[in-house]
């Protein structure tokens, strides 16, 4: 087998597999043959991660969002739907943390995403700052830090309303709190 590092074209696949240049190319003409068939005001993306560095030898998830299925993106907020009052947030944050709904740092997550559904448009970094500035009374049991939210939000297992995160392969825990949450602000008028 010849590998080499420096010419990944040059990369054989064990046996009858293809090589890693050979399944990039092969999602690279399947991405090409996408984009001709989307509609002119849908999207679609495609994020592949791996460490800095080191060769992708296979794929086993790609996930794929068309406005074709869709009305909207699941990034992107409702039409004319303003996000909640930071006061709003806290007021939901712990009436649902006093329950006994938040199991981990990784809750800040569910918040973020249910933040996201009802109208912010931040990333993550900012919704951190912010969440720093916002007028909560009680201790919260957990910090909001950006690996909290990072790491759960691109596993795509927050995509959609919390009902479906369960198909998307999230805890039962993060459901509930999403649930919670989203009648919570539900209650508020938001």
């Amino acid at each position: 087998m010849n590998i080499n590092e420096n010419y990944p074209d040059n990369q054989e696949g064990q046996g009858s597999q293809p090589s890693p240049a050979e399944i990039i190319r092969q999602m690279m003409d399947k991405l090409s043959e996408l984009l001709h068939e989307r509609p002119s005001n849908g999207g679609i993306t495609i994020n592949y991660y791996n460490s800095v560095g080191q060769r992708i030898d296979s794929v086993t998830t790609q996930n794929f969002s068309s406005d074709k299925w869709l009305k909207k993106s699941y990034h992107e907020p409702i039409d004319g739907v303003h996000a909640p009052a930071p006061e709003t947030m806290v007021s939901a944050i712990e009436k649902t943390s006093s329950s006994g709904l938040w199991y981990a740092s990784t809750s800040w997550a569910v918040v973020y995403r249910v933040y996201q559904i009802k109208g912010y448009e931040k990333g993550f970094s900012q919704f951190v700052r912010d969440v720093y500035t916002w007028p909560f009374t009680k201790k919260l049991p957990y910090e909001c830090n950006y690996d909290a939210i990072q790491k759960p939000i691109t596993s795509g297992k927050l995509c959609g309303m919390p009902e479906s995160w369960r198909d998307n392969g999230a805890h039962e825990q993060m459901v509930k709190l999403g649930v919670a949450l989203m009648e919570e602000l539900g209650k508020s008028g938001h």
